[in-house]
């Protein structure tokens, strides 16, 4: 989809998880930005990892964490805040930290991250409801003044990106907002995979996920 936009230094979506990142992500790809969804290696590397300056958009875990050093990094950009309501988040959140667990092999810097923004790495109502007031009144009041560069987006009850287009003055029509990354069931092989994992046989768990991602590969495309 061919577009033109106004010179935005970056863009950064600073949504927590399971706020519709994976859906603002896809949507600013449709739109012809250059965007990274889940750009981890802030966390790893830090801000002067190349990502950052090969990259226009940034979406989702770390950028959170870092979301007062990229403005400041970065002067000029814009910000998005995914939000949802809370009491739904933090079921979304279970899920994402049981059956998400079994879906997607935990990495040890990944569950590092967690705690370290989370203070758990579990599902732990108290903690991650305290983190979701405290990040969201503490983003409000970094762009207190400044509202024109933060853009505050309710995917979930949102139709299409008339809003993203507007805040970012694209020359482009609404789409409806793609829907990815729902919950669901992992799949027989993911469990299984699961369960060598907990014993600690980290490689047969990623050698039957590398299987099972094979084959559900062959066949979304047919092959």
């Amino acid at each position: 989809m061919p577009i033109t936009m106004v010179s935005h230094t970056k863009i950064f979506g600073i949504g927590l998880p399971r706020t519709g990142t994976t859906s603002l992500a896809q949507a600013l790809e449709c739109y012809g930005i250059d965007t990274i969804h889940y750009p981890f290696d802030l966390y790893e590397e830090g801000l002067d990892a190349p990502t950052v300056e090969q990259h226009t958009a940034f979406v989702d875990t770390p950028v959170p964490m870092f979301y007062r050093e990229l403005d400041q990094r970065w002067p000029g950009s814009t910000f998005i805040l995914t939000v949802r309501d809370k009491a739904d988040w933090l079921d979304s959140m279970k899920w994402l930290r049981t059956e998400g667990r079994k879906i997607w092999q935990p990495r040890p810097i990944r569950e590092q991250y967690k705690r370290d923004f989370y203070g758990t790495n579990a599902f732990d109502r108290e903690p991650l409801s305290d983190t979701f007031d405290r990040y969201h009144e503490e983003v409000l009041a970094h762009f207190e003044g400044r509202e024109g560069d933060l853009l505050r987006l309710n995917i979930i009850e949102s139709s299409n990106t008339s809003a993203l287009i507007d805040f970012l003055d694209l020359d482009a029509e609404p789409i409806s907002w793609p829907r990815a990354n729902a919950s669901r069931e992992a799949t027989l092989s993911q469990e299984l995979a699961h369960q060598f994992e907990k014993r600690g046989y980290r490689k047969a768990g990623s050698l039957i996920r590398r299987i099972d991602s094979g084959i559900r590969r062959r066949l979304t495309h047919g092959a």
